[in-house]
């Protein structure tokens, strides 16, 4: 099964962490709990793929998979001028039971560029 998130706006914050959710097309949010998504099969979070529209022109953001409001190994750096806006963590899993809790962390380092548009994705096995 293919999870996956999109926004068509900058994160709310290029300072501040902020949260994305699967499933929707909305600005990233300082919350989590206004954007995180209960997982809706049991199953192991694989294969974080974001895709930004900007490269962060000289500093980072970590894109980072969260499990019922913790951090988990599943994450990816963009980091760099130039052409790089994109990352994957092909290594890094997580399993997730029917009911956990999932959203995606956004963490800047030193005030990147505005991503323009952010596209994410994960694959859940089951």
């Amino acid at each position: 099964m293919l999870i996956a998130g999109l926004t068509t706006t900058n994160a709310v914050s290029n300072v501040n962490t902020s949260y994305l959710g699967p499933f929707l097309t909305t600005q990233s949010n300082e919350t989590e709990t206004s954007v995180r998504q209960v997982v809706p099969v049991a199953g192991t979070v694989a294969n974080l793929a974001v895709n930004l529209a900007t490269a962060p022109g000289g500093n980072s953001w970590t894109f980072t998979i969260r499990k019922n409001g913790a951090n988990t190994a599943v994450t990816c750096k963009i980091e760099g001028g130039g052409a790089n806006t994109s990352c994957n963590d092909a290594t890094h899993s997580v399993t997730f039971a029917v009911g956990d809790l999932i959203a995606l962390q956004v963490t800047p380092a030193s005030g990147p560029i505005g991503w323009g548009s952010a596209r994410w994705a994960i694959t859940l096995t089951q």
